[in-house]
């Protein structure tokens, strides 16, 4: 597999163009599923009774277990001494940590869409919320790695060559 060098400038962008299209993704999903809901013919009382536990507990768990699991990844990464290194595992684990935010946002949404129940939209605009809270930023990614000072005017030098990404 070939490596494209990327620099500062463009790991960020790239960084939030993820973030954004992952987004605007679950919110096309819920607006589809809002708008095409026939709210007078759904009527599935047994799904609604375990979507009514499954659902929250969900939620709760993809907001909490992809904050562990990055701060896990967040860890290993902080250890390792070569900058793109970091950067690249950086972008790895952030790809990880939305994908776990997104499970229970498209299930939240599935839910609502099989029982019109609008507890379900709502849980899933609580983890839009989240996700959107999370974007990505220089700044977050200095503080997450805990970077050094030399490390730091690296990552702050848009043009600075910090980031190697794999190509097809």
């Amino acid at each position: 597999m070939k490596t494209q060098s990327q620099t500062s400038k463009d790991y960020f962008k790239s960084l939030n163009v993820l973030h954004g299209m992952l987004l605007m993704a679950q919110i096309a999903f819920l607006l589809a599923a809002y708008f095409f809901t026939d709210r007078a013919v759904v009527n599935n009382d047994e799904l609604d009774a375990v979507f009514r536990y499954l659902i929250p507990v969900m939620v709760l768990a993809g907001i909490a277990g992809s904050n562990l699991l990055f701060k896990k990844q967040l860890a290993k990464l902080v250890e390792m001494t070569a900058l793109k290194a970091k950067l690249t595992g950086y972008l790895s684990s952030l790809v990880v940590k939305y994908a776990i935010l997104e499970i229970p946002a498209m299930m939240a949404i599935v839910a609502y869409f099989i029982t019109a129940n609008y507890l379900y939209l709502w849980m899933a605009m609580v983890v839009l919320v989240v996700f959107i809270l999370d974007r990505p930023s220089m700044g977050r990614a200095i503080a997450d790695l805990q970077l050094s000072l030399s490390e730091r005017q690296k990552v702050e030098n848009p043009n600075e060559v910090i980031a190697e990404v794999n190509v097809r």
